[in-house]
Parts: C-alpha cells; structure tokens; sequence
C-alpha cells in the first residue's frame, strides 16, 4: 500500500529529519541492511532526528494502517530492520549519548553502533561490553548491555 500523498506531506512536515518515498534521492540507500541478501522496499522511511520524528512516525502508519519496523544503528544482519510497503522507522542519525561516570550509567540513542558507544564510555575510563542471552525456554535471543565492572 502506497500512502496517500498529501498524508506524506503532511508528515515530513511534522519531523526534523527526512521522510523518503520509493522515488526520492537517497530512498534506495536509506533502506539497505549490512546483510546483503536483504531487499525489501519500505512504503516510506523516516529518517528520524530525535522522539519527536520516532512518534511522528508511529502515530502517521499506525492512522495508515502500514506494519513499522524499525532500524537502529547495528548491522541487523537478520534484517528486520526493513520490510516490504512498511514504515520503516530509521534511527541511524539519532547517534547522542550522555555518560555519567560517578552514576556509571549511560544514556544512548537508538543510531549509535557499539563502536561509537564504547568510544564515549572509554573517555571515562569504562566500557560497554556486548552480552547475547537467551530467554529460559526459548529460542530467541537479544543483546543487552553488561556492566563493566
């Protein structure tokens, strides 16, 4: 499904970032993945700047009727991070990050890789080590961070 174009419109005049239709510079390349077999086509891409773009972007596929997926910073080599006639909700330019050294904690955006984050932790002398672990009973997985110590 191919959103109405006065809806488009009116939701990239609601963010700060770019919203990109099929037909737009820059669409093609805003929806690879690092998993090359991966070519699914997103109805529209929201290129967010901040939570404000992120809701924009729920609420205007939520009143579409259109799936969401959401890509962050990371490889996705699964590549959920896209879907075909979906509203991919791309944080990739949402890279801030805030480090409190004396709390040790740590507020990131969803566009930061690890690399970038363990560069800002390491200015405090610290790290944020990766962890995968898997829910009793399951076969999912998910990655969470794990104190450094």
């Amino acid at each position: 499904m191919t959103p109405d174009s006065a809806l488009l419109d009116d939701l990239a005049g609601r963010v700060s970032g770019r919203v990109l239709r099929p037909t737009d510079d820059g669409y093609h390349a805003a929806r690879r993945v690092h998993n090359g077999l991966i070519d699914r086509s997103p109805a529209v891409i929201v290129r967010c700047q901040n939570a404000t773009d992120v809701a924009a972007g729920v609420r205007f596929a939520r009143g579409a009727g259109l799936d969401i997926s959401v890509r962050g910073g990371g490889h996705n080599v699964a590549g959920r991070a896209v879907a075909d006639g979906a509203v991919m909700i791309d944080l990739a330019e949402m890279k801030g990050v805030s480090v409190d050294p004396d709390a040790r904690t740590v507020r990131a955006e969803g566009g930061l890789t690890w690399s970038e984050l363990n560069g800002a932790t390491a200015e405090h002398g610290s790290q944020s080590p990766a962890v995968r672990s898997r829910r009793p009973g399951s076969q999912d997985s998910h990655w969470a961070v794990a104190s450094a110590g």
